[in-house]
């Protein structure tokens, strides 16, 4: 899925699912890191999930609402001016409603 600066991706092997996040703007690469996507390469954040059978619509769900969640990840609900450099707080499937 393509939104903005950035674009997802889903991919599932066996029981593992990996969601890809692809983005050039620093901003987002720091709040990704900030909610526990790793980076795994230069402009590719990847974060590993049991693969269910719900797993593709998880990640539409996810998709849709990244920019919200990395607006309210950056304290500011608005991703205008970061402000990086707080705790990083658990980040479980029950923190984010595209989960549900």
């Amino acid at each position: 899925m393509r939104a903005g600066e950035f674009t997802t991706s889903l991919e599932v092997v066996g029981g593992v699912a990996r969601f890809h996040v692809d983005t050039s703007n620093p901003v987002y690469r720091e709040l990704l890191l900030h909610i526990g996507f790793p980076r795994s390469d230069e402009t590719r954040h990847s974060r590993e999930f049991p693969a269910s059978p719900d797993i593709a619509r998880i990640h539409d769900n996810f998709a849709r609402h990244l920019e919200e969640i990395l607006a309210s990840e950056n304290g500011s609900g608005s991703l205008e001016r970061p402000r990086l450099g707080g705790p990083l707080l658990y980040w479980g499937l029950l923190r984010f409603p595209w989960v549900m």
